[in-house]
């Protein structure tokens, strides 16, 4: 496989930053048109395949949670893929969500989505953070 372009890495994981604080932390999910391809691959079982299933989820789900923020705690970037790995949580109380997303881009605009979704527990096994 070759060596990924650089700039297109760097580009690709502004896009995905911007893109996790515009919707998951201002709760901007019309921007979504702004970042989403419209025939949006998408393999969570939660969402339909497509931009506008990502938009009206999110608008009903900030509706309800509007108090939800997106911790991103890494990004790793190459060429066309974008990992995030973050912690969500619906209210400040709320221990939260440890989630891998996986986006493919195409252009700039995200145009595949996988993720990886795990309670953050009360007590571990260990004394290591899950982030």
């Amino acid at each position: 496989m070759p060596p990924a372009d650089t700039d297109l890495t760097q580009r690709n994981r502004e896009t995905v930053q911007r893109f996790c604080e515009i919707i998951f932390n201002e709760h901007k999910t019309a921007a979504a048109v702004d970042f989403i391809q419209d025939d949006y691959i998408q393999h969570s079982p939660f969402l339909a395949d497509g931009r506008q299933p990502f938009i009206d989820y999110f608008r009903d789900f900030f509706a309800e949670y509007p108090r939800a923020r997106l911790h991103v705690k890494r990004i790793i970037a190459e060429g066309d893929y974008v990992v995030v790995h973050s912690h969500f949580v619906r209210d400040p109380a709320d221990r939260g969500t440890a989630i891998a997303d996986i986006f493919r881009l195409d252009n700039s605009r995200l145009a595949e989505h996988w993720d990886v979704i795990q309670e953050v527990p009360a007590r571990a096994q260990n004394k290591n953070s899950m982030f």
